[in-house]
């Protein structure tokens, strides 16, 4: 692909993608979307660099997001800490693979929001080494 193919197709998957505007259809299945997130030959440092500026907040409206979201809480299925299987979100990745969530799924982690809730007030040093070491323990169910 030349650099000019790969620029215009980087800049259409940050305006698709990466638009806090843009949704998914609702009978896309969650295998569907992933598979669109990595089927395009696009500059990933400039992906990168465009989701590390965005405010979180929009961040995790877009597409992208989403996407990457369902398909942590498909493969795990229940909260790391306490074990339950409802009410279940993705908590962000760690700041410095920001922007590489689609690649690096495994470091994303499913989470209650009670649980959610009482490790995000505690914004110590103990309750992130807990978390971390959360990620690098578990592993999807099923396998």
């Amino acid at each position: 692909m030349t650099e000019d193919k790969r620029n215009i197709a980087t800049q259409w998957y940050i305006d698709t993608f990466l638009n806090k505007e843009n949704s998914w259809r609702d009978h896309l299945t969650v295998d569907y979307k992933i598979g669109r997130l990595e089927e395009y030959e696009v500059d990933w440092k400039k992906i990168r660099c465009f989701i590390r500026k965005m405010p979180r907040s929009d961040f995790f409206k877009t597409m992208y997001w989403k996407a990457v979201s369902a398909k942590s809480k498909q493969v795990y299925r229940v909260c790391c800490v306490c074990g339950i299987k409802n009410d279940l979100l993705t908590r962000e990745s760690p700041p410095e693979s920001h922007g590489e969530e689609l690649q690096r799924r495994d470091e994303l982690l499913v989470i209650c929001r009670r649980c959610n809730q009482r490790y995000s007030q505690k914004d110590d040093e103990i309750s992130r080494g807990k978390l971390e070491l959360l990620r690098k323990m578990r592993a999807p169910l099923g396998k």
